[in-house]
């Protein structure tokens, strides 16, 4: 028998280990659905604040994909150069 969406992380939750922001969702809409089968919307849209990110929300919206930065070669020599600096003071606190 396959486990139900959440099942997995809600035993992780009762068995003592931290969950993961989205794995505390899944086990939550586990919970909220009565430890059974999800494969539907739960309809606890308007009374829940986890809804956006219920597994099934078929109203899910998809986030928008970023837009590269366009960078002049200036600046991406100069992010470079910061970018270096930051890594040789990384090295340096840490020996």
């Amino acid at each position: 028998m396959s486990k139900i969406i959440g099942q997995k992380e809600y035993e992780k939750f009762k068995s003592g280990l931290l969950l993961s922001y989205l794995e505390a969702i899944l086990a939550q809409c586990f919970v909220c659905n009565g430890q059974e089968s999800s494969a539907a919307d739960c309809q606890a849209q308007g009374t829940c604040p986890l809804y956006q990110f219920q597994p099934y929300n078929p109203n899910k919206k998809k986030s928008a994909k970023r837009t590269p930065l366009k960078l002049s070669e200036k600046e991406k020599a100069e992010w470079g150069q910061r970018m270096k600096a930051g890594r040789q003071r990384k090295k340096e606190s840490i020996a």
